[in-house]
């Protein structure tokens, strides 16, 4: 049963890794010329976790290319300012790009992690096929059509409006001549939600028609956005019902383990199928954290037990910026050119900043970190990462100055401040020595950070004794 619960794992574990094939982006955007531009994927539809898919440097001229390996059809995205432009990207295709003007986030914007950026699909010349098209006018059909009348088909559970947008959505499906199976499987699941809309009480109608003879489609948006739809609280809301019996007593029982509950589900023929069982267990425990459902230590012990990515991913964001958990790598450039990575500086602390030089509390910290990179420079290395929109703006502002900490700037990998959570500036994390974090967030360097950073070296030098204690010294050693 082991081995078949890993069949979800192993579908999400190809997504980018073996048998990849290239593909290739290239263009010319003069509006972007000199950046760097990070092109995404979600690791899973469940946390949706932004998964690095490669940057595309674009030269001084304007013209970048690009290649990334892809195994299967891939929904990849760039954030670029005030947009974020998207594409569904096919193995072995060759795409000329066509960016829209660039228009900078707005500045009270900048950082904030809530922001929005405004959608829209990235133009292509001579696109290689037509399913970026395909899904393109399927899409104004189902938004103009289904979210206007989903409140009524709820309501009145009027399952005769839901069969007459179905017959609409078929003739629009049939009228994109795509043949290529992403298209019918994202159709599918468009038509999975419109099917379900006023049918939510017959849940398990809905399982047998759209999911429990199908495969989990784990690149597919819609076919988790139907799951959600149809299995909103999996866990909580199964486990009141009759065939949801066995789950609850799995619940209840000791051990308590993510296998526990996949044996349980097993048992029910329309759920049970192992990738089927496995994303609504991970798509339940994740819900019911966030609902407060389930307690953090219930969510922790079904996740470290579930040896599963998309378990892995929950737990990373459930526990982001946590002390103890790993901190978010970077890999930037500093005003010289010279690339600097987390993980090369490993074995001391690490003081991170996130600043700009146009930001008048940040200007009023960089003495401060330079009399400190000074003092701690055996112990500790002390970091900026400079959010200024031109790099050329960080190098005159420091000029020629011999700096003794390491201003980078984040063109190259602008999520970094998302990935930190960074919603205003300065703002400062302390890493300890293994990459971890050991303070989120950590005092200014002109708010008794020394304090701050002397007890976290005791505490770490107190953890890695209970580890491996120093030898014991005795009255020999005195001699020698």
């Amino acid at each position: 049963m082991k081995k078949l619960g890993a069949t979800l794992l192993f579908l999400l574990a190809v997504a980018l890794g073996a048998n990849a094939k290239n593909v290739r982006l290239h263009g010319h955007a003069p509006d972007y010329a000199g950046m760097h531009i990070e092109l995404n994927t979600f690791a899973d539809f469940i946390t949706r976790t932004p998964q690095l898919v490669g940057t595309i440097a674009i030269n001084d001229a304007g013209a970048f290319d690009f290649v990334a390996d892809i195994e299967r059809v891939t929904y990849a995205f760039v954030d670029l300012g005030a947009y974020r432009g998207y594409i569904y990207l096919e193995p072995e295709a060759d795409y000329e790009i066509v960016l829209p003007p660039f228009h900078p986030r707005p500045e009270a914007d900048r950082l904030n992690p809530f922001y929005q950026p405004e959608e829209l699909e990235l133009g292509t010349i001579g696109q290689p096929s037509n399913l970026n098209e395909a899904i393109r006018n399927y899409e104004i059909f189902f938004q103009n059509n289904y979210h206007p009348n989903a409140i009524a088909m709820v309501r009145r559970r009027d399952k005769r409006l839901a069969d007459s947008l179905l017959a609409q959505s078929d003739s629009v499906a049939k009228a994109q001549n795509c043949n290529h199976q992403f298209f019918a499987d994202y159709v599918r699941y468009r038509e999975a939600q419109i099917f379900a809309t006023p049918r939510l009480r017959s849940q398990r109608l809905i399982a047998q028609k759209f999911f429990a003879a199908d495969s989990v489609k784990p690149n597919v948006p819609t076919y988790w956005e139907a799951l959600d739809l149809v299995f909103g609280n999996f866990i909580v809301n199964h486990i009141r019902t009759k065939e949801g019996k066995p789950l609850a007593d799995a619940m209840a029982a000791k051990p308590l383990t993510f296998n526990a509950l996949r044996l349980a589900l097993a048992t029910d023929t329309l759920l049970g199928r192992p990738d089927l069982a496995d994303a609504l267990l991970l798509r339940g425990i994740y819900d019911a954290f966030y609902a407060g459902s389930l307690s953090e230590a219930t969510v922790d012990t079904l996740l470290t037990t579930a040896d599963n990515d998309i378990a892995r991913h929950i737990l990373q964001k459930k526990n982001h910026l946590r002390p103890g958990t790993d901190a978010p790598r970077f890999s930037l450039f500093d005003i010289k050119g010279k690339e600097v990575k987390l993980s090369d500086l490993r074995g001391k602390f690490v003081y991170l900043g996130f600043l700009h030089t146009r930001n008048y509390a940040c200007m009023k910290d960089f003495p401060a970190l330079t009399s400190m990179a000074k003092k701690y420079r055996r112990d500790i290395a002390v970091v900026g990462i400079l959010t200024d929109e031109n790099v050329d703006q960080i190098t005159r502002y420091f000029g020629k100055q011999r700096l003794s900490w390491t201003p980078l700037s984040w063109n190259a990998q602008q999520s970094i401040v998302l990935d930190y959570a960074v919603s205003a500036e300065p703002a400062y994390f302390l890493i300890n020595p293994e990459g971890k974090i050991a303070m989120a967030p950590a005092p200014a360097p002109t708010e008794g950070v020394e304090k701050a950073i002397a007890d976290q070296m005791l505490k770490y030098k107190r953890e890695k004794l209970k580890v491996a204690p120093e030898p014991t010294r005795n009255i020999y050693d005195l001699v020698l």
